[in-house]
């Protein structure tokens, strides 16, 4: 199997455009026991400044941290029950997903810069794997839908989701609650806030989840994950010495040692074959299969080269797999047995509980996230104010992703690795008679790394077939004692990335009349991103069975540069910076950088009748960067 490496170099921009004027009716947290009964009005931050949720002229949803409580909304995963249009599921190595009426971007790249924004006090969460700790202590969250690019800036294309946190109290307050769940998940939640001068108030909040395992092997009585195991905390400190200077810092920390959750199987291709195929495979002891499974219309598009499923290299891999199922001389007797776990899960899980995954591997994992956060504003007069707004935030990551959802080692992958973000913004504000206005500058910066070990450890049957035992011999010469061929893979992907970004942005609002007004906004923003990739094999004796090598045959390979030492990186496609397609380097690849300039904005009109509904009507723009993905093509 040969490394790959590609770059999505243009995911730059998207639009939404209400064609019609639209009705928007309140949507206000609590419950109506009466249709004379008036609701009290919701007040939210959407426009970077306090309004009722009743004047805002967006798409808008709000609900306050009680009502998330009551509607046992706990997380980002939950807040489609809350949210129409809003879906959340999760891609190959968990990384969490958001679309927002059909905008999104699925990737496992941690670092990947999404199309719906998430936001903690107007701090962003620069990507959706800093997701911890966001349904702490949380007063409301609001989320707007549409390109939010003019105030919230880049990753907004789709919407964005800002949680508002719980405020430090001018008098003693306390509370803690307790819950009992299915499958013994039980979570605590507390919290204790008050003055401790005059000038100075904290809040203090902390929860912790434990238990909740739901899932349980398919083929090991008694082995079961998915419980959690979290813990997090919050420190909230507000000063504010004068009537013109306020500040509030945050620290927020979370230690998450949850289990993974287990995909679950469906099918393989290996196992299928026609009526005629299967008869002459199990009329061989060395071929037979006493799994396959007879699907005669399936195994015409796999390899009949017309098909639009043609899979040139299906029965190579089809012959191999079950060549190690009867073969009982392998490198590693173990080889033999995942193959026989992998072709005997046939039939899909029985229910959503019952999955299976290789022993030991999707154990506790290993994540914690840290965030600190300082806001300053400073009322320069009664009209205007200056806004300063900086942090900081380092997630750690370690788990197990397990992509083949059998015992066997088709498809294990460790993962490691952490992402690092500054972000500051600087913000002149105003609001004399009819008009508000915002002025101001950001700036980002973000480094991530992740490293994926992949654990190919039962899987011979890949595009380039064995190697020949004379290539493989240059590795370790009791590596053809087993047979002909030794197997190949690629055994790890060292993946980093840099993003710098600086931002200006304009914002103003009009108001002719009580009834009346107009609003408009521009943003540009400047980008550049940097990635290195190293897909090498580490220097591991076969002998031990915990991983294959990758090397170019040297004979009969497309690549003719000779063998790839463990520990060398190597490019497959041309793009890279210094290398030469087929030439291994000790030094990771690097690709151009990408650099991007864009422009957003938003026009608009609101009208609100007497009564208090609001008609408004607006065109914008989004930006989304570009993205490095840590899979190489």
């Amino acid at each position: 199997m040969g490394s790959r490496t590609s770059v999505t170099s243009a995911f730059l921009t998207c639009g939404a455009l209400l064609a019609t004027t639209m009705a928007a009716l309140p949507i206000m947290a609590g419950d109506v026991t009466n249709d004379e009964e008036r609701l009290p009005e919701m007040v939210v931050t959407a426009q970077k400044r306090v309004q009722s949720i009743n004047d805002v002229g967006l798409t808008i949803q709000a609900a306050s941290g009680e009502d998330l409580q009551k509607r046992g909304i706990q997380g980002l995963e939950d807040l489609p029950k809350l949210v129409p249009g809003l879906t959340f599921t999760k891609s190959i190595f968990s990384t969490p997903v958001f679309t927002l009426r059909g905008v999104g971007l699925y990737d496992a790249t941690w670092g990947a810069a999404p199309a719906v924004a998430v936001y903690t006090d107007q701090v962003p969460r620069n990507f959706p794997v800093m997701s911890d700790a966001l349904d702490l202590d949380i007063q409301r969250v609001e989320v707007l839908k549409g390109p939010q690019g003019t105030l919230f800036g880049q990753s907004s294309t789709g919407g964005a989701v800002n949680y508002i946190l719980n405020k430090p109290t001018k008098t003693f307050e306390a509370g803690a609650s307790v819950s009992l769940e299915r499958f013994d998940r039980q979570s605590f939640d507390g919290f204790i806030s008050g003055p401790l001068s005059d000038t100075v108030s904290a809040r203090f909040a902390a929860r912790s989840v434990e238990g909740g395992k739901w899932q349980y092997s398919a083929t090991r009585p008694g082995d079961e994950i998915g419980g959690s195991r979290k813990m997090a905390g919050r420190i909230t400190v507000d000063w504010v010495p004068n009537d013109s200077l306020t500040t509030e810092a945050v620290l927020t920390a979370s230690r998450d040692r949850s289990d993974i959750q287990a995909p679950q199987f469906v099918s393989t291709p290996l196992n299928i074959y026609s009526a005629a195929a299967l008869a002459a495979a199990n009329a061989n002891p060395a071929t037979a299969n006493p799994y396959g499974v007879v699907n005669n219309a399936q195994y015409a598009a796999l390899t009949d080269p017309n098909s639009l499923g043609y899979r040139g290299n299906f029965l190579g891999e089809q012959a191999v797999m079950v060549g190690r199922l009867n073969d009982k001389n392998l490198i590693n007797a173990a080889q033999t047995a995942g193959a026989r776990a992998f072709l005997s899960a046939t039939d899909p899980a029985p229910n959503s509980r019952v999955a299976d995954w290789s022993p030991g591997l999707l154990g506790p994992s290993d994540n914690g996230y840290y965030q600190g956060s300082l806001r300053v504003d400073y009322k320069i007069t009664d009209n205007m104010a200056l806004t300063s707004l900086t942090a900081f935030a380092r997630q750690k990551i370690k788990y197990g992703q397990d992509l083949d959802a059998t015992p066997a080692r088709i498809g294990d992958v460790p993962l490691e690795g952490s992402v690092r973000t500054f972000n500051q913004e600087i913000h002149l504000s105003g609001n004399p008679s009819n008009l508000n206005w915002i002025v101001g500058a950001d700036y980002d910066n973000s480094h991530t790394v992740q490293n994926n070990f992949y654990y190919l450890q039962d899987y011979a049957s890949n595009a380039y077939g064995a190697i020949p035992c004379s290539a493989a011999a240059f590795y370790n010469a009791n590596a053809c004692k087993g047979g002909p061929f030794a197997y190949i893979s690629i055994t790890e992907n060292d993946f980093s990335s840099k993003s710098k970004s600086y931002a200006g942005f304009a914002n103003v609002d009009f108001k002719f009349t009580n009834n009346l007004s107009a609003h408009a906004g521009v943003r540009y923003t400047k980008n550049k991103q940097e990635a290195t990739y190293c897909y090498n094999d580490p220097a591991i004796d076969l002998n031990q069975g915990t991983a294959f090598i990758f090397a170019a045959a040297l004979e009969s390979s497309p690549f003719a540069s000779g063998p790839i030492l463990p520990g060398q990186c190597f490019p497959i496609g041309d793009g890279f910076q210094g290398t030469t397609k087929g030439l291994p380097t000790k030094t990771p690849l690097t690709p151009p950088p990408l650099e991007e300039n864009n422009t957003s904005y938003r026009v608009g009109v609101d009208y609100k009748l007497d009564q208090g509904t609001l008609f408004y009507a607006g065109v914008s723009r989004g930006y989304k960067a570009g993205v490095f993905s840590e899979i190489g093509a």
